[in-house]
């Protein structure tokens, strides 16, 4: 699903080098999905939404790193949070970033991102479209 930003809070992620955004939750019966994504344009996600292992890939990656080079080149950021139902779920939010992305105040929007997150019973989209905007 499309995360809907302001066009304030849409230029604030442009200018901070954020190419684009998801959230990949993990599901009982299917295990990691992509659940939100914002810029359908970049690699990430393009990639994310087209192979549907990808997704699977990013989680064993996140339990060795929270930065990373891929193939294709990009540049991608990795935070991890845990949300609560019938038992704990570990999810991911991955960021594309450009070379000249300012990486400190991006580690800082997805950390608080995954603070609003954390703990959570279910990741819904007006909480994360709240955080971005309240961000920006």
């Amino acid at each position: 699903m499309k995360l809907r930003l302001n066009r304030t809070a849409w230029n604030l992620l442009r200018r901070l080098g954020v190419q684009g955004l998801s959230i990949i939750e993990f599901d009982d019966t299917v295990g990691p999905i992509p659940k939100f994504v914002y810029s359908r344009n970049s690699r990430l996600i393009r990639r994310i939404l087209r192979d549907r292992i990808f997704s699977s890939k990013v989680s064993i990656l996140a339990k060795y790193a929270c930065e990373a080079r891929l193939a294709d080149d990009s540049r991608i950021i990795i935070e991890t949070f845990e949300s609560i139902g019938n038992r704990v779920k570990t999810n991911y939010i991955v960021a594309q970033i450009s070379e000249n992305a300012k990486y400190t105040k991006v580690r800082n929007i997805l950390k608080t991102l995954k603070r609003k997150l954390e703990g959570c019973k279910e990741i819904r989209k007006d909480i994360v479209e709240d955080c971005l905007i309240s961000i920006a």
